[in-house]
């Protein structure tokens, strides 16, 4: 299980890719300045990012998210 500095960190890395894609975060969960995102459907998402027309959405999954018990 990912503490929550743990999880920080990879939302932070998910957002500097998008950074260097040219998006922009206009959502983002354990953010200071934008607002939480939104969910879609039952899933929680990490951040949501924009470029022009294109949206990107940013989900990190731990080894406890894919097990199956």
């Amino acid at each position: 299980m990912f503490s929550f500095d743990e999880k920080k960190a990879w939302i932070d890395e998910l957002i500097i890719k998008c950074w260097s894609d040219g998006f922009s975060a206009i959502n983002r969960k354990h953010g200071k300045y934008l607002p939480e995102p939104p969910k879609i459907g039952d899933y929680d998402i990490d951040f949501l990012a924009k470029m022009n027309k294109d949206f990107a959405i940013g989900i990190v999954i731990t080894d406890d998210d894919v097990s199956a018990d």
